[in-house]
């Protein structure tokens, strides 16, 4: 037994070195070694460099479409962080690898899924008590429950992440997240008002979403709040108003060559 349990922490230590080598050699290019530094890693005691890789090689799987090997390596993420002791840097890279499930989940249509993802991202921002991470979490749940058509509580949870919000202490999130949830939480409440009934709150809420948008630099949240909008006015049948709005979509989109803002805005 001894030997054994002997053997077993050589090879993680081996597997510690392999890592390590591997950062050495591909300093500049590491993102092409992902996988073998997730497999080492998560081979060694090393848990944070595990987690660390786990998590990039599951956002690089996504980017290129090997949706069974991102959904196998976020999932792996999040098993080895509760081997780590519970801090607030714990909770970050937890909200973080969860994130990223909701957003690969969203994107395949895969509501439900995205749905406990994201309630996974809300419970950890309130454990954290960290208000980037709640603004994003209430996003989060918020979009999923409008798409489940679950009007009332998705707006509630919109509603509670634009209360959150702060240009002044958020500014950088886009910057991180791809998105700007404050303006996000109220353009895509307008949704939530509309269809539950309420078409003038609904312009006024995306006016207020709109506002918040124009003073941005950055360009894919304004594009998403064009595009939003767009989809918003059709709804209010003012198609006037819907076409000048995807056609700021496809503008800004081109711009910053974001394919997805761009082909909706083609779309509405």
């Amino acid at each position: 037994m001894a030997y054994n349990a002997l053997l077993i922490e050589r090879r993680k230590l081996l597997h510690e070195r392999a890592g390590e080598a591997l950062e050495s050699m591909f300093e500049g290019r590491l993102d092409d070694h992902l996988g073998d530094l997730a497999r080492h890693y998560s081979r060694s005691d090393n848990i944070s460099k595990a987690v660390e890789y786990l998590g990039r090689a599951g956002q690089q799987a996504f980017q290129r479409s090997a949706y069974a090997d991102a959904i196998s390596s976020l999932r792996a993420a999040t098993d080895l962080l509760q081997k780590l002791p519970e801090s607030p840097e714990r909770l970050q890279r937890e909200f973080t690898v969860f994130w990223a499930l909701w957003v690969f989940h969203q994107a395949h249509g895969e509501h439900r899924e995205a749905r406990e993802a994201a309630a996974e991202c809300l419970r950890l921002a309130q454990a954290a008590a960290a208000s980037p991470l709640l603004l994003e979490a209430h996003h989060a749940v918020g979009v999923s429950l409008l798409l489940l058509g679950e009007f009332a509580q998705g707006l509630k949870q919109l509603e509670q992440g634009a209360a959150i919000f702060d240009p002044g202490q958020h500014a950088a999130l886009p910057y991180v997240n791809g998105l700007d949830s404050g303006v996000a939480c109220l353009c895509r409440g307008a949704w939530d008002l509309w269809f539950l009934g309420y078409p003038d709150q609904a312009l006024k809420r995306l006016a207020e979403g709109l506002a918040l948008s124009n003073p941005l630099s950055h360009p894919v949240s304004k594009a998403a709040a064009a595009n939003i909008a767009s989809w918003v006015y059709l709804l209010l049948q003012d198609c006037d108003a819907a076409k000048e709005q995807a056609d700021a979509a496809v503008v800004l989109s081109t711009e910053c060559a974001f394919e997805v803002w761009g082909a909706m805005g083609i779309i509405g």
